[in-house]
């Protein structure tokens, strides 16, 4: 008799359990799917942000390294865009934008920018404890990113701590 209410309990059991499993699925999939979606989106833009990093920092390391060569900038723009395996075309070599500023000075121990000095010209820094000056150059790469998804377009406005569209590289050296 026991076994006869356990049998006929398990059968009402699993009838009222039949599909369950299906309407779970139904409600999740979509989520997970998004989820998966996102994060390869986001895989994505951080592959372009850190290759953008790459090449600013592989231009500022000719710059240092060539600080007396005559065409520095164009050199420069073009280590950028070889670090992309692409060629230099007017100052830009697409999708990558790259720049280099003029050079700018600083005190040795000041934040602040002063004018650098030429030949024959004063000191800035002479009125200092330390009368050096700094003299640096900061190259910029930037590119646009576009979402695999239209939906992440949303996230690729600054908010939710992702960058702003276009995605920007600088990267600051001391070339003296």
């Amino acid at each position: 008799m026991i076994a006869w209410l356990i049998r006929s309990w398990r059968g009402r059991r699993s009838v009222r359990n039949a599909g369950t499993a299906a309407v779970e699925l139904a409600i999740t999939a979509p989520l997970l799917v998004v989820l998966v979606l996102g994060i390869t989106d986001y895989g994505m833009l951080m592959n372009s942000s850190a290759a953008l990093f790459g090449a600013a920092r592989n231009g500022a390391e000719y710059v240092a390294a060539y600080s007396t060569d005559p065409n520095l900038a164009t050199d420069a723009k073009q280590q950028v865009c070889g670090f992309f395996g692409l060629t230099l075309n007017n100052g830009s070599c697409s999708p990558v934008t790259p720049s280099v500023s003029n050079p700018f000075c600083t005190c040795v121990g000041s934040p602040s920018i002063v004018t650098c000095p030429g030949a024959g010209a004063s000191n800035p820094c002479s009125a200092k404890t330390d009368p050096r000056v700094l003299t640096y150059v900061e190259v910029q790469a930037s590119q646009n990113f576009t979402p695999l998804f239209a939906v992440s377009n949303f996230f690729y406005m600054g908010g939710f701590g992702f960058p702003t569209n276009p995605l920007t590289a600088t990267t600051n050296v001391r070339i003296q």
